[in-house]
């Protein structure tokens, strides 16, 4: 099967599928058949494949075209199967509604069946067709349906086998019975593509036969094909005897034509065998050739090479002979010095000593006191937290009508003591001063009362404490004090974390990540939930590792917002990307992908012009309870805008779904190597008794009560609490005695207790929040291999029998009680946890996490570029949008208006050689707005760009065009901001030539990084649109002729559709203005221009001229 002259090899049908298939008719072929079949099969299975939505298999579907014909006609759910790699691309690069296979049936894949196997026009190109059958009915478990060619005695070149009714059999095999036939004579079909007869073939297996209940009119068995032919076949009959001897001669001469055709088609066959061997052979001696060649060219360039190594030695020799003989005298000299080092250097050694010593010291200090101050950072956060809820109450209470009434009672209350005091006071005054005194004082005190008044607020009394600031800021710029980080090209992109907590908070998932991310070759920066108070935007930067290029940044946000209680203030957001820039500025990033862990960041993360922007869904936020509302909805629109939507666990998958197509589920994992070995302490008990441990939050999802009945179930046991208690859990468990609660203990001192635990607990109670939980203590308690007891969960599924699960309190003491029972735990069983543990780690997430970034579908954008003369503008144009594209899928749709420069002769060989480049070349100029409109008609892309010829596209543009359509819907058009243009769009620059263009443009585009603003008219020199523009308002108006005024007469239609009209001050296209329109003249120019002015102010009422911005200077 290997031969490419068989006419059932790879190589054959890959040849024909890449040369002659199209321009054969092989795709109308394709259709065509489909829907013969179609239209021949029975109604009882069309209705079976569709309310039962049975898979199906079109094998040997070539390029697809059938597959989508069964799938949009008949509602089906069509898998196509072919052995050709490159019918199978186009199928599923062109046709999006199917499923398409590279596979091949007949080598028996291991692979489970389909309900129903279709094939069409297949099997007469096999010489034993019906052996065929029986190995391709092993993937089919209900029915197989065939279309064949039906008494072709003519026989096509590339069929082996003529159908007729002798030869098709009832039951092909033991299992397979013949359900359903049908005639189809395709001569009279318009257009026809087989002028002859097709066959319907239903065979159904014999479980599904019974299983169907078909009646005899549902088999249809030549019941048609009789009653059509009857007719015929009575003359027929009536006419044999006089025409039998003539029948016997047709016989004969038909059994010697075929003979004949036989004989040529053999013949035909070898010599296109030979022609095939010539041709390999030639092949063959060419690439001996060329390797010949290249082999001399490599001998003299190592030749050349050696003899340029040889003369540099010898110099270099030389060289070293001078220099020995000067290293010789000062050795002598260098000897008698070498005493006096020695002793010096002991002395050293010494002092070196003490002060490592006292260097360990101060380093425990520092580590010591930096976590003290962490610890004071999350102590005032939470203070924060308590006094702004209490400010809440405090307002609500003051705010209500019962407090306002009971105002005079409380006044009438304190009257008698305050008169008291007041008498007092005066008596005082009195006998001191005198009356005038005592009128003084009063009036000062009234007045001073009522000041206090006016200016004490509750929020005037709590104090403002800084937080820590690891590098100081540059006051002129409000960076840091770190040298700028090199501007070099980057493999990897950086990785923006913006995470839910500060990394020196409990060690949890964002620090695994984003430590795993650095370990995989990426710059990781981690953005602190954490802000610095300040006025100015800024930043501060903290290197996490010395090893990693892991940092911490700290943002400048003024007040420094909790992120959890109030979504941010448009001044914050501001602040913030105002950070970002300088940041990135100093950071030189150019590529990045952004990792959301909180809906605080959502409207600063989709400004930064991230490759990718993923919002890492870890916990059901909504669980909590005490989330504001402004929160949820920015989560949710963070959810529907994420390129990459990750959920933690199934339960939050399927919420996940609802809001976006691109999820993908990443679990929690364990840092195996962390717990995997036995630590060299570990916790112990006085009193030696069996520990049942839990470490963790101690939250309001913690299950108190089932804790106490451990304790109660085994009094004789230890129960070992580790972990912050922020739900006063300890005032419940109090009571014990054999209940022990740590607090927080550090990371890194875990398996100092978890190796005490005999048995590990995860008493969680069944809330919303935990049902979405996927828990990172189950990794880690498996990572050391310890018996686990949990709640019944659905992400406990997973673990198997690794994990003892129980779904009520008096069952998880049950399987507490057998965990303890079956200590020590087999050798077998803890290496099954810890096998489990080892391939469930971070690094294992993280690069799932980067496998599910890079196979997300890239936005395609298609280009119109419409050209008129002016080649070598082309040229760069087109060599532009093929160097900084990459970041989008790109089609280049280029429109030629009759060029006379050599553009029409030079056009269609650069396109034939790029794949996603289409051609239309007009043979008169049909203006602007009409060879535009070919253009955008012929284009397949989700965003249309409309570009002239006389541009360069700059690294990104697309990408940042399309993301700002896509984080404002109302937005219809955009367009960049240029050096050469007569509205809002023009900036100032200096540069002199287009390789000093390229980088003074992303220093312009980089300081407004996320910025947009909105214009009247963006000029169609550079234009993007989203499809829904497009089809909402139409092709571009061809009222104007060649040119002028089009991109003004669109901008109208798209405010009238209540769209937006902007420009993107983060793009930058370079413009020469109007190169194809110099060609005309400036005569006629002016009168063009006047002439479509008044078609223009005709529609749309007068016409605003165009105007630059105030400042111009991005």
């Amino acid at each position: 099967m290997n031969d490419r002259n068989s006419i059932n090899s790879n190589q054959y049908w890959n040849h024909r599928f890449e040369s002659d298939w199209e321009l054969n008719g092989g795709c109308e072929q394709s259709r065509f058949f489909a829907r013969v079949a179609i239209e021949a099969l029975p109604q009882w299975l069309v209705h079976k494949v569709r309310w039962d939505n049975l898979s199906v298999c079109d094998w040997g579907c070539a390029q697809g075209d059938g597959t989508e014909t069964l799938a949009q006609l008949l509602s089906w759910n069509v898998t196509g199967i072919d052995f050709s790699q490159p019918a199978i691309e186009r199928a599923a690069r062109v046709h999006r509604t199917a499923q398409f296979l590279h596979e091949n049936l007949l080598d028996c894949p291991d692979r489970p069946p389909f309900d129903v196997l279709f094939s069409s026009n297949t099997l007469e190109h096999f010489a034993k067709p019906w052996d065929v059958f029986e190995q391709i009915s092993q993937y089919a478990s209900k029915f197989v349906v065939l279309l064949l060619p039906y008494r072709e005695f003519d026989r096509h070149v590339e069929h082996e086998v003529t159908f007729d009714s002798r030869n098709i059999p009832l039951s092909p095999t033991p299992d397979w019975v013949l359900a359903y036939e049908s005639v189809v004579d395709t001569r009279s079909h318009e257009p026809t593509y087989w002028l002859g007869h097709q066959i319907l073939l239903v065979y159904a297996h014999t479980e599904q036969l019974s299983a169907q209940r078909l009646a005899l009119v549902d088999a249809r068995l030549s019941a048609g094909d009789s009653r059509a032919t009857g007719t015929f076949a009575e003359r027929i009959v009536a006419r044999a005897p006089a025409e039998s001897s003539g029948a016997d001669e047709a016989w004969a001469q038909i059994d010697t034509e075929r003979l004949r055709a036989d004989e040529a088609r053999a013949q035909s066959n070898a010599e296109r065998s030979r022609a095939d061997e010539a041709w390999a052979q030639m092949g063959a001696e060419r690439l001996r050739a060329d390797d010949a060649h290249a082999q001399l060219d490599a001998e003299k360039s190592r030749t050349a090479e050696a003899l340029t190594q040889l003369d540099v030695e010898r110099s270099r020799a030389d060289r070293t002979y001078v220099q020995l003989e000067a290293e010789k005298a000062s050795t002598q000299v260098s000897q008698s010095a070498l005493a006096t080092t020695a002793t010096q250097l002991s002395a050293l050694t010494q002092e070196c000593e003490t002060l490592r010593d006292k260097l360990a010291q101060s380093t425990t200090e520092h580590i010591r006191q930096a976590n003290a101050v962490h610890v004071r950072e999350e102590r005032i956060h939470f203070l924060q937290y308590r006094e702004h809820t209490l400010m809440t109450e405090v307002s609500t209470l003051l705010a209500t009508r019962s407090w306002r009434m009971t105002a005079p009672l409380r006044i009438v209350r304190g009257i008698p003591n305050w008169i008291r005091r007041r008498m007092n006071d005066v008596n005082y005054v009195y006998r001191n001063g005198g009356a005038w005194d005592v009128a003084i004082r009063s009036r000062a005190f009234v007045l001073k009362h009522l000041q206090r008044r006016d200016e004490i607020t509750p929020a005037a009394t709590v104090a403002k404490l800084p937080l820590a600031q690891p590098y100081p800021a540059d006051q002129a710029t409000g960076t840091t004090a770190v040298a700028q980080a090199p501007r070099t090209p980057r493999a990897l992109p950086d990785i923006f974390v913006f995470s839910i907590i500060d990394w020196h908070f409990r060690i949890q998932r964002p620090q695994h990540l984003a430590r795993e991310f650095a370990r995989a070759g990426h710059r990781v920066y981690f953005f602190s939930n954490h802000f610095v108070d300040a006025c100015e935007p800024g930043y501060s930067i903290e290197q996490l590792d010395d090893t990693l290029a892991l940092y911490q940044v700290k943002l400048n946000v003024r007040s420094a917002p909790a992120i959890y209680f109030a979504a941010p203030t448009p001044e914050a957001i501001e602040q913030i990307l105002a950070g970002m820039r300088q940041f990135s500025h100093w950071s030189g990033t150019d590529r990045s992908w952004s990792v959301v862990q909180h809906g605080y960041w959502y409207p600063v993360a989709t400004r930064l012009q991230s490759e990718c922007v993923a919002y890492d869904c870890m916990d059901h936020h909504e669980g909590f309870g005490n989330v504001p509302k402004e929160l949820l909805r920015l989560e949710e629109q963070m959810m529907e805008r994420a390129d990459l939507l990750v959920a933690t666990s199934a339960w939050l998958e399927d919420l996940a779904r609802k809001h976006n197509p691109h999820v993908s589920v990443i679990r929690n994992a364990g840092q195996y190597r962390d717990f995997c070995d036995a630590p060299a302490e570990r916790f112990v008990d006085p009193r030696g008794r069996k520990i049942i441990g839990y470490y963790g939050a101690i939250a309001e999802w913690f299950d108190a009560e089932l804790v106490a009945l451990i304790a109660q179930s085994f009094p004789d046991a230890l129960v070992l609490l580790v972990g912050a208690d922020s739900a006063a859990v300890g005032d419940r468990l109090a009571r014990y005695p054999n209940i022990q609660m740590t607090g927080e203990v550090p990371y890194a001192k875990l398996p100092f207790y978890l190796y005490s635990f005999d048995v590990c607990l995860m008493p969680f109670r069944v809330v919303p929040l935990t049902l979405a939980t996927n828990p990172v203590k189950i990794y880690e308690y498996l990572g050391a291999g310890r018996s686990i007891v949990g709640v019944d969960l659905p992400e406990m599924a997973q673990f198997g029998d690794l994990v003892r699960i129980a779904d009520t309190h008096d069952s998880f003491v049950d399987e507490v009680r057998e965990a303890l029972a079956d200590l020590p735990d087999s050798q077998e069983i803890v290496s099954r946890r810890k096998a489990f543990a080892a391939g469930q780690t971070w690094a294992h997430r993280v690069a799932d996490f980067r496998d599910a970034i890079r196979a997300l579908p890239r936005p395609k954008v298609s280009v119109i570029v419409l050209t008129y003369n002016n080649l070598n503008l082309t040229k760069d144009c087109l060599d532009s949008l093929e160097r900084y594209s990459n970041d989008v899928d790109l089609e280049i749709v280029i429109v030629d208006n009759a060029s006379s420069d050599g553009s029409p002769a030079h056009l269609p060989a650069w396109a034939a050689s790029r794949k996603n480049v289409k051609l239309i070349l007009n043979h008169d100029n049909l203006g602007f707005a009409a060879g535009n409109n070919q253009g955008l008609a012929a284009a397949t892309g989700d965003y249309l760009v409309i570009l002239n010829n006389d541009t360069v596209v700059t690294h990104g543009w697309a990408m940042r065009m399309v993301n700002h359509l896509r984080n404002d819907p109302e937005l219809g058009i955009i367009g960049p901001v240029t050096n050469n243009i007569g509205n809002e769009a023009r900036v100032a620059t200096r540069y002199r030539g287009l390789d000093e263009m390229h980088a003074e443009a992303q220093t312009l585009t980089d300081r407004r990084l996320g910025d947009w603003f909105e214009l009247n008219t963006v000029a169609f020199f550079c234009a993007m649109l989203p499809r829904s523009t497009y089809e909402r308002c139409g092709p571009i108006s061809e009222d104007y002729g060649v040119g002028f005024f089009e991109d003004d007469d669109y901008c109208r239609r798209v405010q009238a559709a209540g769209l937006r009209v902007g420009c993107a001050e983060d793009v930058f296209v370079h413009h020469h203005l109007s190169a194809s329109f110099n060609k005309l003249g400036e005569e006629r120019k002016r009168t063009l221009f006047e002439t479509n002015r008044a078609v223009y102010e005709a529609k749309w009422g007068r016409w605003t001229p165009h105007k630059y911005r105030e400042t111009t200077g991005a």
